[in-house]
């Protein structure tokens, strides 16, 4: 379908002066086809009618012309010399309007406009009483020009002033009183056509120059306008030139602050400046400065760029050379060369830019195959469809970084973000977010599908709904919401909230801290869970922590648990080297293992292993017992079954059943200890009371300890216990009444059998039913207290050195301090004895010295007898 160009040229051509003589006037246009382009050198049936009364009315006239268009699409034809025409163009009454012109091209209706003022000399043909009449010749101007006018002749009205249109006669146009059209002198320049404003100087220079040759070579410029065919041609001296038609702006010498609507536009412009361009081949090879084109060609190969802007059809075509591009429409930025600051709006937008620089695109085809690359934007569409070769690479709308050629920087923010992105540091916000990313490196991505499918990975960070989702090829995940590391397939996992790390496939490093955590995590691996339901049902187990909420909740299976808060170690599944610390701590721990807890209900129901727990409720009725340690609060609080018990503060071994090995260090320990065994007791109420003894030892403060196999230091206000030197016991004579001496001595020591032995382990061990101590080969010296128990009561002696047992488990036992008093009873015995024996002795001695004395007086008799008698013989005593 062809289509009328908007621009129509109605010219007058005249009307005869006399009656009957044909009239009519010119008619222009130009044509196009469908797609915009000009119909030239080609063939068309115009239909002309006339309608009366308004645009629907009805045809008072009809006719049609066979035409060819110009090189331009230009027609001509005069209305009234038409073929096919019923009547005349003159007998229309034009008296009695309004008429309007309808035109169709090739039988397609275009539309119809009102005449006005053309037709305004053939309404005088039928003026005055209705009918033709015939004018004389002084009456009317002839077409071809009236001989024997008047310096008084002139065409107009004859009331209130002016109408003047002289030529040599000066003044040359004023119609005024209102209809204004006014150039005389021409200082204020107006040239219609030809060679319109040829070498104006007529100074002042207002220019508007209209046809033909419009301003040619016009001097020395000014504020031009010039309106058609070579419109500003050659220009000189520039000024703040518009021009609107055909050549437009020819070849404008020097510049200045052009305008220029249609055709060629700025054809060719010389020394450029503030440039705007509007048509056809708009900006066509301009030679630089502020440049703007809005249409068809645009910025058609633009020389020598600078600040270009270009709106429509092939927008900034092929720019020469750069500079700081904006482009708006259709082909936008088409083959932009080269680069520089470009933005570009629409359709296919950067299409092809060549040589890149700063560019940003928002719509349709946006940066469509930009070459080559550069600090890249694209908003929609297609956004970054395949940009090559990549640069900083940003994308916000549908198909955002679509399949993006080569990498670099990018970031994308909606509808399918980074679609198959080939690599470098991507970062994408929306719906398919890092929509299967190809090939992979710094990733982050932050809603809907997130992380789709990435391929092939690297440092991945995704925030929202499915995150992760289905990541391939692992790496270094972060994830932070909603379905958060929604089934990925591994490496350094850390996930942050909703279902954290749910189903995480194949482990690794994992870290996830809200709601669900570390929700049904696969192949677990180093494990650490902050809230909610933290370590949740964790499959399978490993380096777990698990800090809040409901901790360790069911955790399947085990290894190094550690777990803070809340339920802390919820039911733990099972076991390995638990530590918990908060409320419920090792709430119902399945099954034991190392465990430590340390506050709250502590090892609360503890199924076993070997236990430490700090505070609070400390071991908790712990179940099955084993290696406990309890240190604070309720310590042993109810310990049930037992095991290498310790514990150290407040309730101690709050009755603990049942017994084992215990050791308890301060305030209530063992407190009515239930169940025994081999007790020791430090502190304040140390063994405060039973229940059922065993190896006993209470060193301090209300020590106590009354049976099983005793060691007692402490109270019954004790007053000393050695230490440095020998155990000192209290014997102060002020506070001792009854006082008698009648301790047995010799009577009692020498009825006692001291005696070497080796203590039978094996039989205590026997008897205690606890387990045996290997064979004590030591060889051992005393008494065996039955024996002396036995002497004592022989001689009726109550010896206060035998400790009798106090019921059916409890041992003799000696204190062999005591043996001290009978002994030394027994040597003051000995004295009385030696000294009446020293006594007889010394009697015996006196008399022996007597007889000696005795006898040597008489062997010194003798000896004198012997030698006064010489052989006499005398004899001797006795004899």
């Amino acid at each position: 379908m062809k289509k009328l160009s908007i621009i129509v040229s109605l010219l007058f051509i005249g009307v005869a002066a006399l009656a009957q003589v044909p009239a009519g006037f010119k008619y222009q246009a130009i044509i196009r086809d469908a797609g915009g382009e000009l119909k030239t050198n080609a063939s068309a049936t115009i239909g002309i009618s006339i309608v009366q009364g308004s645009a629907e009315g009805q045809p008072v006239y009809t006719e049609s012309h066979h035409v060819t268009s110009t090189e331009t699409g230009l027609i001509n034809l005069t209305i009234g010399e038409g073929a096919d025409r019923p009547r005349e163009l003159s007998t229309i009454d034009w008296a009695n309007g309004p008429y309007f012109l309808r035109v169709s091209v090739d039988g397609q209706f275009f539309g119809s406009s009102q005449l006005m003022s053309v037709p305004y000399a053939l309404y005088a043909l039928t003026s005055g009483s209705g009918g033709a009449s015939a004018l004389n010749a002084d009456s009317v101007w002839s077409l071809y020009g009236n001989a024997g006018t008047t310096a008084n002749n002139f065409l107009g009205t004859t009331d209130d002033t002016p109408l003047v249109i002289r030529t040599n006669n000066k003044p040359r146009v004023r119609i005024n009183t209102g209809g204004q059209i006014e150039p005389l002198g021409t200082g204020g320049s107006v040239f219609l056509g030809e060679y319109a404003g040829e070498n104006d100087d007529q100074t002042d220079n207002f220019n508007t120059f209209v046809g033909s040759q419009a301003g040619q070579s016009n001097n020395t410029g000014s504020q031009n306008t010039a309106i058609g065919y070579r419109s500003l041609r050659t220009n000189t001296q520039g000024s703040f030139n518009t021009a609107v038609g055909m050549h437009a702006a020819t070849t404008n010498a020097y510049g200045n602050y052009n305008s220029a609507f249609g055709t060629y536009a700025l054809y060719f412009n010389t020394w450029g400046t503030n440039n705007v361009a509007v048509g056809h081949a708009a900006l066509y090879s301009n030679d630089g400065s502020g440049n703007v084109a809005v249409g068809v060609q645009a910025l058609t190969s633009n020389q020598n760029g600078t600040a270009n802007t270009a709106t429509g059809n092939n927008a900034l075509r092929a720019n020469t050379t750069g500079s700081y591009n904006t482009a708006a429409g259709q082909s936008a930025l088409l083959g932009n060369t080269s680069g520089r600051n470009n933005v570009a709006l629409g359709m296919e937008a950067m299409v092809y830019n060549s040589t890149g620089s700063f560019n940003t695109a928002a719509g349709s085809r946006s940066l469509y195959a930009t070459t080559t690359g550069a600090s890249n934007s694209a908003l929609g569409h297609e956004a970054l469809f395949a940009n090559t070769t990549a640069s900083f690479n940003t994308a916000l709308g549908w198909r955002a970084l679509h399949l993006n050629q080569t990498g670099a920087q990018n970031t994308a923010t909606g509808a399918l973000a980074l679609y198959r992105n080939t690599g470098s540091n991507n970062t994408a916000t929306g719906y398919r977010a890092l929509y299967a990313n190809t090939t992979g490196t710094s990733n982050t991505a932050v809603g809907h599908e997130a992380l789709t499918s990435i391929t092939t990975a690297n440092n991945n960070t995704a925030l929202g709904y499915q995150a992760l989702q289905a990541e391939q090829q692992g790496d270094q995940n972060t994830a932070v919401g909603a379905l958060a590391l929604a089934n990925n397939h591994s490496t350094s996992n850390v996930a942050v909230g909703y279902k954290a790390m749910f189903s995480n496939n194949e482990g690794s490093a994992n870290t996830a801290i809200g709601t669900e955590a570390l929700a049904a995590n696969v192949n677990g691996v180093v494990n650490t869970a902050v809230g909610h339901t933290a370590l949740s049902k964790n499959v399978t187990g490993l380096g777990n922590t698990a800090i809040g909420a409901y901790a360790l909740i069911d955790n399947v299976s085990g290894k190094y648990n550690s777990a803070l808060g809340n339920l802390a170690a919820a039911q733990n599944i099972t076991g390995s080297d638990n530590v918990a610390i908060g409320p419920f701590a090792s709430y119902g721990n399945l099954d034991g293992n190392q465990n430590t807890a340390i506050g709250r209900s502590a090892l609360a129901n503890n199924h076993a292993s070997n236990n430490t727990a700090v505070g609070a409720l400390a071991l908790q009725v712990s179940r099955e017992g084993d290696g406990n340690v309890a240190v604070g609060v309720k310590a042993l609080n109810q310990s049930d079954n037992g095991r290498v018990n310790t514990a150290v503060g407040l309730g101690a071994m709050e009755n603990n059943l049942y017994g084992s090995f215990n050791t308890a260090i301060g305030v209530a320990t063992l407190a009515a200890n239930i169940g025994g065994s081999h007790n020791t007791a430090v502190g304040a109420n140390a063994f405060l009371n039973g229940t059922a003894y065993t190896n006993s030892t209470a060193i301090g403060f209300e020590a106590d300890v009354t049976a099983s196999n005793e060691v007692r230091i402490g109270n019954r206000s004790v007053t000393k216990i050695g230490g440095q030197v020998n155990w000192s016991a209290a014997s102060d004579g002020r506070f001792k009444t009854g006082i008698r001496e009648n301790v047995p001595g010799l009577e009692f020591i020498t009825r006692l059998r001291p005696v070497t032995y080796r203590i039978n382990h094996a039989v205590i061990a026997a008897r205690e039913s606890t387990q045996g101590i290997p064979a004590d080969l030591t060889v051992h010296t005393g008494f065996i207290a039955q024996e002396v128990e036995a002497a004592a009561r022989a001689i009726q002696f109550d010896f206060s050195g035998v400790n009798a047992p106090v019921n059916a488990q409890d041992w003799y036992s000696l204190s062999y301090a005591e043996f001290v008093v009978p002994l030394v009873k027994a040597v003051q015995e000995q004295q009385i004895l030696l000294k009446d024996l020293q006594a007889q002795l010394e009697a015996q001695a006196a008399l022996l010295k007597e007889q000696q004395q005795v006898i040597g007086e008489l062997i010194r008799n003798d000896k004198a007898n012997a030698s006064q008698h010489n052989t006499t013989p005398v004899a001797r005593a006795g004899n």
